[in-house]
């Protein structure tokens, strides 16, 4: 009871767009009757009910390929309610695998729903493969249900089977679709305390969505703000960072002016002295060549006369070597005969000197012969 009193909402919209689908024409709808005995009175049994026509349909469907956008995720809602959150997660991706563009809002159904298996989007078991045994292990006895309902304008006859066990062995029997006056005053109690309470539950949820809403304003406002201020700051450093730029763009080409316009007279400069300098050059030749001319006249002109004053002065030179060496010449033939004379005359003196030595040895000897041979005698 208390699901059916917290996902009424949900269910609610679930049928308008059941309903809205089905007179399309082109799918096959769920049974009117299980949609209509649930939203007259959405009790426990009604929603097993309403989930066995979906179980029915949606077999039905993947046999021809038939199924209709929000089938599954319906079928996956009802199964959610009844606790079994395992196959509602199955039917939920089979939903987001069949029709991807319903990803967004199945996926917020996992989250409200099957919070557990928020994260599983990829078991959904074989597309054709709907097994009512999840419905019958859901503890409700066998109903059969004939109805006559309106479809899309016209009448059909829509009898929907589905046969379901209690766990309790007193409740064997067939239970009519009719219900009791106690039962219906019960069923209308229910239905008051809980529309009372939805109505009180809506109202805290209007409440706290005012506040959220209200909070959710000024929270974008201080973002916005903060935003607005962030972008200011952003732009006004981009507008300095663009100014830096400029700057520094402005100036690098004032720099490339100026060093284009330096180079260029540089050049300028460099021809001029190069042509001047090229000037120079040539009357400094013609002026070397002129004096080196000059330098070797005059060069010639004093060798020449050098020689005449060497060859002259040789001459001289000769004569008077000639004139000395005669002179030396005559004096060494004079010396030489005075030194003949003088060795001659010397040669004289030793020779009656070594004579009269001679001769005086002579008596010597003789006189010692003498001497020897008178004691002999």
């Amino acid at each position: 009871m208390t699901n059916a009193k917290q996902n009424k909402t949900t269910i609610a919209l679930l049928l308008v767009a059941v309903l809205l689908t089905a007179c399309s024409g082109q799918y096959k709808a769920v049974s009117h009757a299980a949609l209509l005995d649930y939203a007259d009175r959405p009790t426990y049994g009604n929603l097993q009910q309403l989930a066995a026509a979906y179980a029915t349909t949606a077999n039905e469907a993947a046999k021809v390929d038939t199924a209709h956008p929000g089938l599954m995720a319906e079928y996956g809602v009802a199964l959610a309610m009844l606790g079994e959150e395992e196959e509602a997660n199955r039917m939920f991706n089979r939903e987001m695998y069949t029709f991807p563009q319903s990803r967004r809002y199945v996926m917020a159904l996992k989250r409200r729903l099957v919070p557990d298996f928020a994260a599983d989007t990829l078991s959904f078991g074989p597309a054709d493969t709907i097994n009512l045994a999840i419905i019958a292990s859901l503890s409700l006895d066998t109903i059969t249900a004939e109805r006559t309902v309106p479809h899309c304008g016209s009448i059909i006859d829509s009898t929907d089977t589905v046969r379901l066990r209690l766990q309790t062995p007193t409740d064997s029997v067939e239970a009519p679709l009719r219900l009791t006056a106690n039962q219906k005053r019960e069923q209308l109690a229910e239905q008051q305390q809980a529309a009372a309470d939805l109505k009180k539950k809506q109202d805290e949820e209007k409440i706290q969505a005012k506040k959220d809403r209200e909070n959710s304003k000024k929270e974008a406002k201080k973002l916005k703000e903060k935003q607005q201020k962030e972008k200011k700051k952003q732009q006004k450093a981009q507008q300095k960072q663009r100014k830096k730029e400029n700057d520094r763009l402005s100036k690098l080409r004032e720099a490339e002016k100026k060093a284009a316009q330096e180079a260029r007279e540089a050049e300028k400069k460099a021809a001029q002295e190069a042509r001047e300098a090229e000037k120079k050059a040539a009357q400094e030749a013609r002026e070397a060549e002129k004096k080196a001319a000059q330098e070797a006249r005059e060069a010639e002109k004093k060798a020449a006369q050098e020689a005449r004053e060497a060859e002259k002065k040789a001459a001289q030179e000769a004569r008077e070597a000639e004139k000395k060496a005669a002179q030396e010449a005559r004096e060494a033939e004079k010396k030489a005969a005075q030194e003949a004379r003088e060795a001659e005359k010397k040669a004289a003196q030793e020779a009656r000197e070594a004579e009269k030595k001679a001769a005086q040895e002579a008596r010597e000897a003789e006189k010692k012969e003498k001497t020897k041979q008178t004691p002999n005698q």
